[in-house]
């Protein structure tokens, strides 16, 4: 009997370790269906404020490339007047440039028509040393004609387009170092003994 009640008692604990753990089991369900629903919802709360940040990112972007945009703009508009204000400089130096050689030419054509005629002739160059290119102490018609575009004249037109560009150089240089005057040749002196 005692046999009898031993395993009475043996399937009493195991019933009640049974329901112990089934009661376990059932909490432990309970617990995981509660966490499962707080973390749905962390994650809705999450996914919203990721949706959130996504939202302000674009928007601080398209304000960014907004501003970016007007920036390039302005930059682009500054230095268009920037090239337009050296496109303009650079015209008025031209033009400057252009006027001061017109005045060189025109000085130098009236330097060199000796008889202010208003027009330059071979033999007007021949009368100046600048021109003698061989250094034979005279300047030769050859040598008065290749200035003048192997012309036998040329008038203060036509000087300042196309003869000044040939003229300019030799022109230019006896203004700054003077070419001497040829030696004159002088005869000696018969001496008188």
């Amino acid at each position: 009997m005692d046999l009898g009640r031993h395993a009475r008692e043996e399937q009493k604990r195991q019933r009640e370790l049974l329901s112990k753990g089934f009661e376990l089991r059932l909490q432990m369900c309970k617990y995981g269906k509660e966490y499962k629903v707080q973390n749905q919802a962390k994650l809705e709360q999450l996914k919203t404020e990721l949706e959130e940040v996504r939202k302000a990112k674009e928007e601080k972007e398209a304000i960014k490339k907004l501003a970016e945009d007007k920036e390039t703009e302005a930059l682009k508009k500054y230095r268009d007047l920037e090239d337009e204000k050296k496109r303009e400089q650079d015209e008025l130096e031209m033009k400057k440039h252009q006027e001061e050689e017109r005045n060189n030419a025109e000085d130098a054509f009236n330097e060199l028509d000796l008889n202010m005629d208003g027009i330059l002739t071979f033999d007007e160059l021949q009368k100046n040393p600048i021109f003698d290119q061989n250094h034979d102490g005279s300047v030769s018609e050859e040598e008065a004609k290749f200035f003048l575009h192997m012309k036998e004249e040329m008038e203060l037109d036509e000087f300042i387009t196309t003869g000044w560009m040939i003229m300019k150089p030799i022109y230019t240089m006896s203004k700054v170092t003077p070419i001497p005057p040829p030696p004159e040749v002088t005869t000696p002196m018969p001496s008188l003994e």
